[in-house]
């Protein structure tokens, strides 16, 4: 049982830590996005600000994609591994 507890918590550790990056540039946008709305509301909002703005938001959301997408699959993994441990059945695993 403390093996168990052990694998849950070395699990719940891996998949934090694309959960922490992928949270951090959504906290980024979302400050952004708020004094932008402010600039734009005020009438001070230049273009290149608005490009720069726009930029980091493509930059930003595809690295929240990436994360996001790298603990979908460490979750799926592990599911994939829970559900092996109750089957017989031979499948075979990349090693990658």
């Amino acid at each position: 049982m403390a093996l168990l507890g052990q694998l849950v918590a070395d699990v719940g550790h891996e998949v934090n830590t694309p959960l922490g990056v992928a949270l951090t540039p959504s906290t980024f946008l979302e400050e952004r996005a708020h004094a932008v709305s402010g600039r734009m509301h005020d009438g001070t909002l230049t273009r290149v600000e608005l490009c720069s703005f726009l930029d980091q938001t493509e930059h930003s959301t595809e690295m929240i994609e990436r994360n996001l997408a790298h603990a979908a699959h460490m979750v799926s993994t592990f599911k994939q591994v829970s559900v092996d441990r109750t089957s017989d059945v031979r499948r075979p695993i990349r090693l990658d």
